[in-house]
């Protein structure tokens, strides 16, 4: 999914929200309102999409924010927010997709893994030159997922992958188990 169909998702939403809104809309679309929830706290989006999402969210809930002041409003919203599972995991997953690149991470550049840096030393020694670059699957460094850890991988494949999601990469037991405590387990799948 690409940030234009997250886009033109909510313009749609939007849309629909403006010609026909009726009372039980909530209760009749829980994926929907999921879906809103997601937008409306997830970070680095557009905004543009948090215009609609916000338009779309006056509308979608227009009974339970009906005469409540702004404070009031965020604090319904983010109570419905923190009670659907769905929808915190799909605030993550649009708040990665809309994220950008870190500069610690953007500057540090690739890792070769041992086997293709005996390959370069074994052609320097040889007076080959440098091998050809289909010869170099350089795999790009990798951050510890644990909040606050900022060890990074100095070696490509040292450090231990989630076996549930393939994705969150570790540099320790210690570091899996505190990012599992603080809410991976709820986020993996």
């Amino acid at each position: 999914m690409s940030s234009d169909h997250v886009d033109l998702g909510i313009k749609l939403l939007s849309l629909t929200l403006e010609k026909d809104c009726s009372e039980t809309l909530p209760s009749e679309y829980p994926s929907l309102g999921s879906s809103l929830l997601a937008l409306l706290f997830a970070v680095n989006i557009p905004k543009e999409t948090q215009f609609y999402a916000h338009f779309a969210e006056k509308r979608f809930w227009s009974l339970d924010l009906r005469s409540l002041p702004k404070t009031a409003e965020y604090e319904v919203l983010f109570n419905l927010f923190k009670a659907d599972k769905k929808a915190l995991s799909r605030a993550v997953q649009v708040s990665k997709m809309f994220s950008k690149p870190s500069n610690d991470l953007f500057n540090i550049g690739c890792v070769e893994t041992p086997k293709v840096r005996r390959r370069r030393e074994q052609a320097g020694v040889l007076g080959l030159g440098p091998p050809p670059e289909r010869l170099l699957p350089l795999l790009r460094c990798r951050k510890c997922s644990q909040p606050g850890c900022e060890k990074v991988e100095s070696v490509a494949g040292t450090f231990q992958v989630c076996g549930r999601c393939k994705t969150a990469v570790y540099c320790s037991k210690d570091c899996q188990k505190r990012a599992w405590k603080e809410g991976h387990k709820d986020l993996c799948h």
